[in-house]
């Protein structure tokens, strides 16, 4: 079993482009350091198509601002690849990202974004893998707020992807035969969380 690790920062605001690999059974990290690293960035995000054994980079903090570069990292050949596009979101950080590995494609949800242009999100978009393409998403007229540092987690079984925010609790449940956003109505929820873990 391989984790990759790729990016980050610290409190200090400095960014790496390192880019590491651990090997579980063992328990040691070997950092990669060939074939034209995507650069330094913090708060991306990082999703695993586990059928064709490829990493999607999105987004983060890059030196001068805000990316929505995509890159995508094939594990085999240990080679990285950038793309270009006419359609995408928008330059981001701490977005929420999940995979659906059954429909082969990325969502990616809200985040924010800073620098000479300040925004906050609640945009959601999927990236098709085999297409190479973006796509927005309904989202309905009852939709969450804006957030960044929410989470997002996909169920396979049912096609619903849920949301809990860091803005008032929220919870909210997607599909897309609905066309947009449906919230969730509990008596007893945690607090107002970010930067959370999640599964569905």
């Amino acid at each position: 079993v391989i984790i990759q690790n790729v990016g980050g920062g610290n409190y200090h605001w400095y960014h790496y482009d390192h880019f590491y690999k651990l090997e579980c059974d063992t328990g040691i990290w070997t950092r990669i350091t060939e074939n034209a690293l995507p650069g330094e960035r913090g708060r991306a995000t990082l999703a695993f198509d586990e059928d064709r054994e490829h990493l999607y980079l999105f987004g983060g903090q890059v030196p001068d601002g805000d990316t929505n570069s995509l890159w995508q990292y094939n594990i085999s050949s240990n080679a990285w690849k950038s793309y270009s596009f006419t359609q995408q979101p928008n330059p981001r950080r701490e977005h929420a990202v999940e995979f659906d590995q059954e429909l082969n494609r990325m969502f990616i949800f809200g985040g924010r974004r800073n620098g000479t242009s300040t925004a906050e999100y609640d945009d959601l978009w999927t990236y098709d893998v085999l297409q190479e393409r973006w796509q927005k998403m309904p989202e309905g007229d009852d939709k969450p707020t804006i957030q960044n540092n929410a989470r997002i987690s996909y169920n396979t079984d049912t096609k619903e992807l849920l949301m809990m925010g860091n803005t008032d609790e929220e919870l909210y449940l997607w599909r897309e035969g609905w066309l947009g956003w449906i919230p969730q109505e509990s008596e007893t929820r945690p607090v107002e969380w970010s930067g959370h873990g999640q599964v569905y």
